[in-house]
């Protein structure tokens, strides 16, 4: 499928259509960050501004982005799983076309991510991508730390933050019913 993706708020905006979109993050009027994957299998980032993509790029190294948070206008925060769907991916970029891939130890996938300050975000995602654990993971100025277990979650999947240590996430229990935690 594909999304358009809006360059500016503005009715009458410039919009580009963006194939294998799954997510963005605008973190100033009319600059986006925009991830997914493209039809290789290999996780995909782009920038659009002003409705142009001005950054395409492939990451071999990742099958599929799920999430795009982005603690400064020039600093996002990419979230997904490797190319053998065993471990979970962070990669941070930005409009420069700089990009940091890192593992996170421990974590089969990660699928959401908020970023309340420059300095802080958290990623949700689950120990493995079958039959896991919920997990949480804080990230300071990109890098990740020690997962925490959401005991009695089988995964999160999407997180919201209003200051650094105040946030909430959706998933699902080992009962298989979904909620906010």
């Amino acid at each position: 499928w594909s999304s358009d993706v809006c360059s500016s708020d503005l009715p009458g905006s410039p919009a580009v259509t963006v194939p294998g979109a799954v997510a963005l993050e605008c973190p100033v009027a009319g600059s986006c960050a925009v991830v997914g994957a493209n039809t290789a299998g290999q996780g995909r980032l782009l920038w659009v501004s002003g409705g142009t993509i001005t950054q395409n790029l492939a990451v071999p190294s990742v099958s599929y982005f799920y999430d795009v948070g982005c603690p400064s206008a020039s600093s996002c925060i990419a979230v997904g799983v490797n190319q053998g769907a065993t471990k979970a991916m962070l990669v941070s970029f930005g409009p420069t076309g700089s990009v940091k891939v890192r593992n996170v130890n421990g974590v089969g996938l990660l699928q959401g991510i908020a970023c309340a300050t420059a300095a802080s975000c958290v990623a949700v995602g689950a120990t493995k991508q079958s039959q896991g654990k919920g997990l949480v993971v804080a990230i300071k100025h990109g890098k990740p730390g020690k997962h925490q277990i959401a005991s009695g979650t089988t995964e999160l999947e999407q997180v919201s933050c209003v200051t650094a240590s105040k946030c909430w996430a959706t998933g699902s229990s080992y009962s298989q019913q979904a909620g906010v935690r």
